[in-house]
């Protein structure tokens, strides 16, 4: 998700391990393994606080995409695009 839109829809192991659209990518590169590991389910993990406030609109937002479209990207949001058989990714660089 990115300003709460589905930016890409796939199994499980095609998101970690093949993502499609840039922002899973940068995700994936900045989190590093740390998230492809089993979680401990005997560990207590420290709970997450929500952020104060109200999230940003995603239409009030720019692209932050190195691979951005300039005149597309900014003005008109993109559908989900196949790529392959269950894995679809809102990005236009698939159109």
């Amino acid at each position: 998700m990115y300003a709460g839109q589905i930016i890409e829809k796939a199994k499980v192991s095609d998101l970690t391990h093949n993502p499609k659209h840039p922002y899973t990518m940068a995700c994936w590169r900045h989190l590093g393994s740390r998230c492809r590991e089993r979680p401990d389910l005997q560990k207590k993990y420290p709970r997450v606080s929500p952020q104060p406030g109200q999230p940003a609109r995603a239409a009030a937002l720019p692209p932050r995409c190195s691979h951005a479209i300039a005149g597309l990207c900014e003005v008109k949001e993109p559908p989900e695009f196949i790529i392959e058989p269950d894995h679809v990714a809102a990005c236009w660089l698939y159109q």
